[in-house]
């Protein structure tokens, strides 16, 4: 009996980046350079956000920070605190994030139980950082910080060429 419920990182972004790249995207605003994106379908409770950006670092340098969950903490303005809960391999753990959302003058807390891992592609100097919620029977849903369903958090970095030197 395993203790938590996960497809591979494959599969899931195989089955969700096909089914989010039929979205309609909007650019909505430049923060922090990072052009951002976002597509809903309201009638099934589906909101979307999306952010593409380069950085003068390598790609190794981007995924060493990236795949500790605590960088969140840069450009997650909601977070408020994280636990890792288990850590399954060396490229995959179960956290457990606790979000802040702020509604009309009230902050509500938020909580998404999600399984996430990282991957290497060494033959393209490619890495994929991805996560999706799960279930796990040791950890229930607090009353007081209602579950977030995150089908898809993901990170694909890349070289990209340019006429000047390589960045990511």
């Amino acid at each position: 009996n395993a203790l938590f419920y996960y497809k591979p990182v494959s599969q899931v972004l195989e089955s969700n980046t096909q089914y989010l790249s039929d979205f309609a995207w909007r650019f909505e605003r430049v923060e922090k350079e990072v052009n951002i994106f976002s597509s809903s379908e309201p009638s099934r409770n589906i909101y979307a956000i999306a952010g593409t950006t380069t950085f003068d670092q390598s790609p190794r340098a981007i995924y060493d920070i990236l795949k500790n969950p605590g960088s969140r903490f840069c450009y997650d303005r909601l977070l408020k605190k994280f636990q890792v809960l288990e850590v399954v391999d060396d490229y995959t753990q179960v956290i457990q994030f606790r979000l802040a959302i702020e509604k009309c003058l009230m902050q509500e807390q938020r909580e998404i139980l999600a399984v996430c891992s990282h991957r290497e592609d060494s033959s393209a100097n490619r890495f994929i950082i991805a996560g999706t919620s799960t279930q796990h029977r040791l950890y229930e849903e607090k009353r007081e910080a209602p579950r977030i369903n995150m089908m898809l958090n993901a990170f694909i970095i890349e070289p990209l060429f340019t006429d000047g030197p390589p960045v990511s």
